[in-house]
């Protein structure tokens, strides 16, 4: 009995002294030094496009608390009201609604109104830092690597789903990927990983051999949440039914002709799915041509030799097709060929050819 009253007395004694503690953290002020600020935010007011993106986080209705300075940056891309506040613990949150602080805390009082604030009404408090973070590894992801759009206004409007890097519009329509499991060559800079995501596919898996893309779509997935997606380092040449099992949809765009061996990459398309969407430059009427053979069958090409920026291929030597030989591959293996797209282009041979090839 002695011994059980000794720990309880030393149990509360502990715990006196940790409520003790806790009570002067929480009452803990020390002064704000003068010009301090809080420089954890980007300039918001210089990108636009993160406006956008942090606009597109909030569900409406919401609410603003705030100095006015502040509240002025905020009011307007934001489109909501705002109250003036001077980090007052006390302030009534009107019922239901989200509430944005949009002063930066600049001193340990500041955070403990902030963290009591969240303790009495739990996750409707947000801080404005707590919306903006997630998105400025955007900005230095593309202060340090080339990105096809080279600004985050313009591959905000991509990642929001407001613009498709590629058909995949007139592909859905031909094919709903609405719920299917898709494998996806190139994911580049995620803006095309994007426009699948919000098309709806289930699970998709991106094969990229590039590092900077493997990073670049890899930021994205993180920042915007995809967490139906696996971004795989690997080369497009070893991506087969073996090692990846049997997808909806094979999804190939902007990279059949960066395959230095170009009929291991169509073999492998066909081993991965029986719905097979492929884009990319091919050779205009007219051009020269090589003829290579492949199992018996000729096939117009012309090799070249790869730059080195991002929107390279890995290898040094690749091959453009004939259009026509492109899809014979296909339909010689029981496949029908949807024309989707087929037009000039400035880059590349000057001619772009989209189609999906179904069995």
């Amino acid at each position: 009995m002695l011994v059980y009253l000794a720990k309880r007395i030393i149990i509360r004694c502990f715990n006196a002294v940790g409520l003790e503690v806790h009570k002067r953290k929480v009452t803990d002020k020390r002064p704000q030094r003068e010009g301090e600020i809080n420089q954890v935010m980007p300039d918001i007011s210089l990108h636009p496009g993160l406006q956008r993106l942090i606009a597109a986080r909030l569900q409406h209705p919401f609410v603003l608390l705030g100095s006015e300075p502040d509240l002025s940056t905020y009011r307007a891309f934001l489109k909501t009201n705002g109250t003036e506040w001077n980090w007052d613990v006390n302030i009534v949150v009107p019922g239901g609604l989200q509430v944005v602080i949009c002063s930066l805390p600049r001193c340990d009082e500041h955070w403990h109104v902030i963290r009591e604030l969240k303790r009495r009404h739990g996750v409707r408090i947000t801080t404005i830092e707590e919306l903006v973070l997630p998105f400025t590894p955007i900005l230095f992801s593309q202060a340090k690597l080339s990105y096809w759009l080279k600004t985050i206004d313009e591959i905000a409007p991509f990642y929001l789903g407001e613009k498709w890097f590629g058909p995949i519009d007139s592909l859905t329509q031909v094919f709903p990927l609405s719920g299917k499991r898709v494998i996806e060559f190139g994911p580049f800079d995620g803006a095309q990983t994007a426009g699948l995501v919000h098309h709806g596919v289930r699970e998709l898996v991106c094969i990229e051999a590039r590092a900077e893309n493997f990073i670049k779509t890899l930021i994205a997935k993180e920042v915007f949440g995809w967490n139906n997606i696996r971004i795989v380092m690997d080369d497009m040449h070893n991506a087969d039914v073996i090692k990846y099992g049997r997808f909806d949809l094979a999804f190939c765009h902007g990279t059949y002709y960066h395959a230095m061996a170009p009929f291991v990459l169509l073999e492998n398309l066909i081993s991965l799915s029986d719905n097979i969407f492929v884009g990319g430059f091919v050779l205009k009427e007219g051009s020269p041509f090589e003829v290579i053979t492949y199992e018996g069958e000729d096939y117009r090409v012309k090799p070249y030799t790869e730059g080195e920026g991002f929107t390279s291929g890995i290898n040094k030597t690749s091959y453009y097709f004939h259009p026509d030989d492109l899809t014979r591959f296909f339909t010689s293996r029981g496949y029908e060929i949807t024309v989707l797209d087929d037009r000039e282009d400035e880059h590349g041979t000057n001619r772009y050819y989209r189609f999906f090839a179904s069995r």
